[in-house]
Parts: C-alpha cells; structure tokens; sequence
C-alpha cells in the first residue's frame, strides 16, 4: 500500500502543481512549433528539465531535513506562488512557422523545452521538498509518479495544445490548486 501511495502522491503532486506551469507552456508551445515531431522535441527538453528539477529537489530536501520549521516556511512558499499565479498567463501568437523542422530546428526545440520547463518549474521545486523529505513515502516510487505526471501532462499538451489553450480562469484554477497544497503541507497531511 505505501508503493502505490507514494506513487499516487508523487503524481498528484507533480499535476496540481504542473497545470500553472502547462498554462504557460500551451501558449509558447502553440505559437514556435505546428508539427507533432515539434511538439515532441520540445517535451524531450521538458523531461529533461523536470529531471533536473527532482535533482535539485531532492539535494535540498536532504540539506534542510532537519530543519523543523521546513514545513511552515514550504507552505508560505507555496502560497506566495499560489499568489503569483493569479496573474493570467500573457499569450503570444508568432508567425512563419515552419512546416516541417529540420534538425537544426528540432534541436532548437528541444533546448527551448528545456529552458520553458525549467523556469516554469522552479516553482515545483518547492512542492516536491516536503514529498522528498516525508520518511513514509518511498522515494522511486514517489519520483515515478512525478514522471507519469509529467507523460500525461505532455501527451495531453501534445495533443491538445489549440484546445487547452482557450480554458478561462486557469489562473484562478492554479491559485486554488496552489493553496490547497499549501494547506496540506501547513497542516502535515502532504
């Protein structure tokens, strides 16, 4: 049973805290690539941004484990982001776009992936601090949900960028996703 919730809170995590995050990628996903093998260069550089970020995560998780006011401090953090993310997302609509990329492009892609996704997940660091530091989660199991997470949310966006890209209120959405993570983290349920 701690496998599979480990898992399942590692996922859930990763998409409460990633729909900001793909607010901000749908835009910049929609306006530089408009084939399928654009879009899945540019989630290549996405998974190696998250990779990354589980990294950094996980070396401050150890560094501040001991810590004993870690909770209260990541729970006003969250909320400041919570904060944040109630400013709508500026979208940008870009011209000439190629039809097919060449490598060169595709490589670019990749490179853009990586840097939107790792911006945009700085925030997520945060989140995965108390998931990391929690001695009853299991940690592979924890970090292959954040993984799964991830799958979906770039299939999702792969498939259906035009389409999300017309969700109103996604920013109130983030806040109140933002805030009830906080609130878990606050009162020692996550």
């Amino acid at each position: 049973m701690l496998l599979l919730k480990s898992f399942v809170i590692g996922f859930f995590i990763k998409s409460a805290a990633s729909f900001d995050d793909t607010v901000t990628k749908i835009p910049v996903i929609t306006s530089i690539t408009r084939t399928r093998e654009g879009k899945i260069a540019f989630a290549v550089g996405n998974l190696g941004a998250v990779a990354l970020v589980v990294v950094i995560a996980s070396a401050i998780s150890a560094l501040l484990s001991d810590f004993g006011l870690l909770r209260y401090i990541l729970a006003g953090l969250i909320f400041l982001l919570a904060l944040n993310a109630l400013r709508p997302a500026r979208r940008h609509k870009y011209k000439n776009k190629p039809k097919h990329p060449s490598g060169l492009k595709l490589l670019s892609l990749i490179g853009i992936g990586f840097v939107v996704a790792f911006v945009s997940l700085i925030d997520d660091a945060v989140l995965f601090i108390p998931l990391f530091a929690n001695e009853a989660v299991s940690y592979p199991l924890a970090v292959a949900g954040i993984f799964g997470s991830t799958l979906l949310d770039l299939i999702i966006v792969i498939l259906f960028a035009e389409k999300l890209e017309r969700i109103k209120y996604s920013h109130v959405i983030s806040f109140l996703i933002l805030t009830a993570i906080a609130i878990l983290i606050l009162t020692g349920i996550l």
